[in-house]
């Protein structure tokens, strides 16, 4: 029997409309914790989890609501910048509370 649902599948064709990223991550979160029982039940592993449709979709909604488009272009590009900052903020340790 399968771990996943049809209510699996019709989330996250729904999740395409979502605008709220905090309740995608913790609806994937949910579902991906079934994904991982179908993985295993298949004797799948990682790559079965991380390119199942499910995920693809959700994950895409979060790249579109967060800007990410890929790294073409650097400057435009909201992954880049997001990476560049993380990048110095990992460098400067923990940040003051305001």
């Amino acid at each position: 029997m399968s771990a996943i649902t049809k209510h699996d599948y019709q989330g996250a064709m729904d999740s395409q409309s979502a605008c709220n990223a905090s309740g995608l991550i913790h609806s994937l979160a949910d579902v991906t914790e079934r994904i991982w029982k179908e993985a295993r039940i298949k004797g799948e592993g990682t790559d079965f989890v991380n390119t199942h449709p499910i995920v693809v979709l959700y994950v895409t909604q979060l790249a579109h609501l967060s800007g990410a488009r890929g790294r073409l272009d650097p400057a435009r590009d909201a992954y880049a910048v997001a990476y560049q900052e993380c990048e110095q903020g990992a460098k400067e340790g923990d940040a003051v509370a305001a």
